[in-house]
């Protein structure tokens, strides 16, 4: 083995240890929303009398919409006002929620305008969203979201707790089909494996910050000075950056996992998951066509050269991997025999989603729910 080739074993077995490390790190501190939110029993009384606008923007979700609905309804908190913006849809999401409506006054509906320039559709709706609130808590929820037992009660405890001006949950990912057992558990393999949950709260570097917009919740006096929407209307993955915004501008951000509590099945199939996280997998590299193309070096070609020219020590990156992967499974309660035995699919998935996103950022041909995102 040349000297070369020797180095970049070493390079890859040293961000092996320390992805081990930092999904180990993950899975002791448990950055769990049900950990960490207290319960409706110890909530301050200040925050059971604060009005929440739970804010939800609504294309073509008529599959999803209802359960949404009927688990706030279920929500032990429940002085919240309730918007849906349906954004230009062709199905009967407007039909459902006005059916909600009439029985629950604190369930609006409010149609989306028209699309400006230099707007991607869902950030425009958010914006249109937060100009038609009034609660001193903004919850912007995707319409494929449920929310359980005392979900909210316990956000809001976090965000009085610490002072917070965003807290944002990673749901649990309901996932039942091969192709989303492909897919889907890219997205918690990366965010466990790169980054410590707790260090995006401790540190306030804008370069350890992560979100989800499937789960955001904001101060109202800090979103309405600095509205995040509006900041990042033209960005594809705007929940990153609205963390980085937060954080830049010397506020306090912090992300969870929702597990047991915030659920979500964000993709159908294997087409869905792979065209879904190729719109925003360069953008969780800091847009760094190098940093995606060195992390697959790293975490692929290398592994699988050593797999050709040492075996023995293929063998013993196998088990980091695999460690890797328990540590991960683990603390995003995903199945632990799944992601061992669709390992290899996955990486396979990772390896295609990342050119598909290489190939996006050039063609600027990416649709998403019938738009043109680039």
């Amino acid at each position: 083995m040349d000297f070369i080739s020797e180095l970049l074993i070493y390079f890859s077995f040293g961000f092996a240890v320390l992805r081990l490390l930092v999904a180990s790190y993950n899975l002791l501190s448990n950055p769990v929303l049900d950990k960490r939110g207290a319960n409706n029993s110890s909530i301050t009384t200040q925050n059971s009398s604060l009005l929440l606008s739970i804010l939800v923007p609504a294309r073509n979700e008529e599959h999803t919409i209802r359960f949404l609905l009927e688990s706030l309804q279920k929500q032990p908190f429940q002085n919240f006002e309730l918007i849906i913006l349906n954004d230009n849809s062709s199905d009967q999401t407007s039909n459902i929620v006005t059916e909600f409506a009439r029985s629950d006054t604190r369930i609006k509906l409010i149609e989306g305008k028209p699309l400006p320039a230099g707007w991607l559709g869902k950030n425009w709706a958010c914006h249109q969203l937060s100009q038609a609130s009034s609660g001193q808590l903004m919850l912007f929820l995707d319409a494929d979201v449920l929310l359980v037992e005392d979900a909210i009660y316990k956000a809001l405890s976090v965000i009085s707790t610490h002072n917070l001006s965003l807290l944002s949950i990673f749901p649990e990912q309901k996932i039942i089909s091969v192709g989303e057992k492909l897919t889907v558990p890219i997205m918690h393999y990366l965010l466990l494996s790169l980054l410590p949950l707790d260090f995006i709260y401790y540190f306030n570097a804008p370069s350890l910050s992560a979100a989800n917009g499937q789960f955001m919740l904001f101060n109202s006096i800090d979103y309405r000075k600095y509205y995040f929407h509006e900041m990042c209307k033209s960005e594809i993955v705007e929940d990153i950056r609205i963390m980085q915004e937060i954080k830049s501008n010397g506020l306090k951000g912090r992300t969870l996992l929702g597990s047991g509590l915030v659920y979500c099945r964000m993709y159908n199939s294997y087409s869905e998951g792979i065209k879904g996280f190729s719109k925003n997998l360069l953008s969780g590299f800091g847009n760094s066509k190098l940093g995606l193309a060195a992390f697959l070096l790293l975490v692929i070609v290398i592994p699988i050269s050593m797999f050709f020219k040492a075996i023995n020590l293929s063998l013993i990156y196998l088990f980091f991997a695999l460690s890797i992967r328990v540590c991960i499974s683990i603390t995003s309660r995903q199945s632990v025999m799944d992601n061992l035995i669709f390992h290899f699919g996955q990486m396979a998935a990772l390896t295609l989603i990342s050119f598909k996103s290489i190939k996006n950022s050039y063609t600027k041909t990416l649709e998403w729910k019938g738009r043109k995102l680039g």
